[in-house]
């Protein structure tokens, strides 16, 4: 998955440039389970959930 900051859209391709602005696209890191477990821990410990 990347990110274009310009158009502020996340697009499936292994391109390196935005199909829609033509600048650079930014890689993003896919969140897996145990980040997505230490999240809602945390989440929950602070009163936000």
């Amino acid at each position: 998955m990347k990110h274009c900051d310009n158009c502020n859209q996340d697009f499936d391709t292994k391109e390196k440039v935005c199909p829609i602005r033509g600048s650079k696209l930014k890689d993003v890191k896919d969140t897996d389970e145990s980040d997505t477990d230490e999240i809602v821990s945390t989440m929950t410990l602070t009163g936000i959930l």
